[in-house]
């Protein structure tokens, strides 16, 4: 009997830790090295490299491409900050194994790598799971998987309206 129990929860155990490890698939994304390809690139002294022409950047499953892409770095060298600019510049990442690409366009993507953040600025739109959503500005939080849209009250003509269109709840 004694042994039954220690193989239950041994059991238990194991589908908890499975089911975590899931749940860490952009931690682990974001411990991966950043690999960036451009048509050219500029390292300054300051710890900024502007990466220009065709410009894709990857971290695990993290992907960011733009015609100009710039990285900065902190005092110790650690990347703290992407900023892509395109027409449109382009972000997605798989957040989890079960779940489909986080897609994002705009005129400027900021990945904002301690804060686990993505702005999406100017002609915003991010898709998620099938739902869409747009407007000029838009913020996504990686690790918890929000998303906040704004629109532009100055545009001329009238204000640019934050549009969402969400998918039903599907049933079991």
């Amino acid at each position: 009997m004694k042994c039954r129990i220690n193989l239950l929860a041994i059991g238990i155990l194991l589908v908890n830790l499975l089911g975590q490890q899931s749940a860490w698939a952009l931690p682990a994304d974001r411990e991966k090295p950043i690999h960036a390809k451009s048509d050219s690139a500029n390292a300054e002294k300051d710890g900024v490299r502007i990466l220009t022409g065709n410009v894709v950047i990857t971290q695990g499953t993290i992907k960011i491409t733009g015609h100009k892409v710039t990285i900065y770095t902190d005092k110790q060298g650690d990347i703290n900050k992407v900023v892509a600019l395109g027409s449109p510049a382009h972000y997605e990442e798989k957040p989890e194994p079960n779940k489909e690409l986080i897609r994002a366009y705009g005129k400027q993507i900021n990945y904002m790598i301690p804060q686990e953040r993505v702005e999406i600025i100017v002609n915003a739109k991010l898709f998620q799971e099938g739902n869409k959503f747009t407007g000029k500005r838009i913020d996504y939080n990686m690790k918890t998987q929000t998303v906040n849209a704004k629109g532009d009250s100055s545009k001329a003509g009238g204000k640019q309206r934050v549009e969402m269109i969400l998918q039903p709840t599907k049933t079991k």
